[in-house]
């Protein structure tokens, strides 16, 4: 095992070029290729608190194979350079092992600031629907609460909508349930019979609750920038939801699966309102504590936090810098952020059980279905899938200054999660590329 200090890596290398618009050929630093911070073999008790496998040396050192972690870092630096990507990190588990940290390019092409997999913050995007999953589910195996519970009994005060919309298409009025409704900005909204009002928790972490995303309904749920930023007013997931709980759904709760980050929104109020804690509190106990990766944490806009990523867009083909604006009002459905290193070791938590027993992690991981028995495809907050006949289950993220990816072959103990502050950057093929390296030397 090579003793190789964090000094040495980062300050005995040269620091990364800066990136000139389609130019993405800044050198990264590989952790885990120089010895440093692979993590250790899966814990004995995996129940055990994760404080005390950090308190010490933070993490033992594994020896992984140099080619493996020479395989990862050639092709990782391949794809950043064809898809022209500012900055990038890269996370592989390997059988318990955090076997790879990369970081590739920069976290701040302005102020040439490299990423650091161990320091460098980006956000999760959608893949905080994960961890928003695994705490409803260690809530239920804790007996706080059921999957299949109404979310009005969860959230006291929550009156679910009365009235669901669809697009109007090229009619002007339908017939529906002997009604007739005319068309009005584009939408017709029908009444929701009593019934067809319940609205369950599984059904939001499924996507199948008819809560509307963005753009797909009446109005908007966004709260405004300005309010979103301040303290004083954004007092957390609660808050944001006066924006939403106004508006109506966007299909029956349960008939058909309808992707929405303010579904995810609204289950985590409900389990924040259901265990008495902010739900920010229960991503701590439930997630970031277990996992032993204190860096996950809502990203608050109002604290300076200069290990930021900051964001690219592309435009006119050029590489331009992205604002920024809060993310944390909407926390249960895309506003984490953390180190690589932090979400690799949420990865290796995920895979070992440390987070979900097997029976509820069968549970996240099985694709739903609509009430007439139609598969979705999706779990409760994962996205299963399979490639070349392995089975995963992943999710993906974009949002403003990131593009991220996280997957889990759950079969193999194959962890691979890619970050990027490159807001064009394809995810699915940096994922398929590190995978593709990987194979053929396991």
């Amino acid at each position: 095992m090579r003793a190789v200090t964090l000094a040495l890596l980062l300050f005995g290398c040269s620091p990364a070029p800066e990136l000139v618009d389609a130019d993405a050929s800044a050198d990264g630093v590989g952790l885990a290729d120089a010895g440093v911070d692979a993590d250790t073999a899966p814990r004995a008790d995996a129940s055990a608190d994760a404080a005390s496998r950090d308190s010490a040396v933070s993490d033992v050192i594994a020896d992984a194979p140099s080619a493996l972690n020479a395989a990862i870092d050639k092709a990782a630096r391949a794809m950043q350079a064809s898809q022209q990507l500012v900055g990038l990190a890269v996370g592989v588990v390997y059988k318990g092992n955090v076997v790879h940290l990369g970081g590739y390019g920069l976290a701040d092409r302005e102020n040439n600031r490299s990423v650091d997999p161990r320091v460098t913050r980006f956000r999760w995007a959608s893949i905080s629907k994960t961890a928003t999953a695994v705490v409803a589910l260690r809530l239920v195996k804790s007996g706080a609460l059921a999957l299949d519970e109404q979310v009005s009994a969860l959230l006291p005060g929550y009156a679910p909508p009365t009235t669901f919309v669809e697009p109007c298409g090229s009619q002007t009025t339908r017939t529906y349930k002997g009604q007739t409704i005319s068309c009005y900005l584009g939408l017709f909204e029908m009444p929701l019979a009593p019934a067809e009002q319940a609205l369950s928790l599984a059904q939001l972490l499924g996507h199948l609750g008819g809560i509307m995303h963005y753009t797909n309904g009446r109005g908007s749920p966004v709260p405004p920038d300005a309010l979103a930023s301040d303290p004083k007013v954004n007092t957390g997931v609660a808050w944001a939801l006066s924006y939403l709980t106004d508006k109506p759904l966007v299909a029956i709760p349960g008939t058909r699966y309808s992707y929405s980050t303010f579904g995810f929104n609204l289950a985590g109020a409900a389990l924040a309102a259901r265990s008495g804690q902010s739900f920010a509190a229960l991503i701590k106990i439930h997630v970031a504590q277990p996992a032993g990766a204190p860096s996950i944490e809502p990203d608050h806009e109002w604290l300076a936090t200069k290990e930021r990523a900051a964001g690219y867009a592309m435009s006119g083909g050029s590489i331009v810098r992205q604002g920024s604006t809060d993310v944390s009002w909407k926390l249960p459905g895309g506003g984490l952020h953390s180190t690589v290193q932090d979400i690799t070791r949420y990865c290796r938590a995920l895979d070992d059980h440390t987070l979900l027993d097997a029976t509820q992690r069968a549970q996240a991981f099985t694709a739903q279905k609509t009430s007439d028995g139609k598969s979705t495809g999706y779990g409760l907050g994962f996205d299963p899938g399979s490639r070349a006949g392995r089975p995963y289950a992943q999710h993906s993220g974009s949002q403003q200054k990131a593009r991220t990816q996280l997957r889990l072959y759950f079969e193999d103990n194959l962890c691979i999660v890619v970050m990027s502050n490159s807001t064009y950057a394809d995810t699915g093929a940096l994922v398929n590329g590190i995978e593709d390296a990987v194979r053929p030397l396991l």
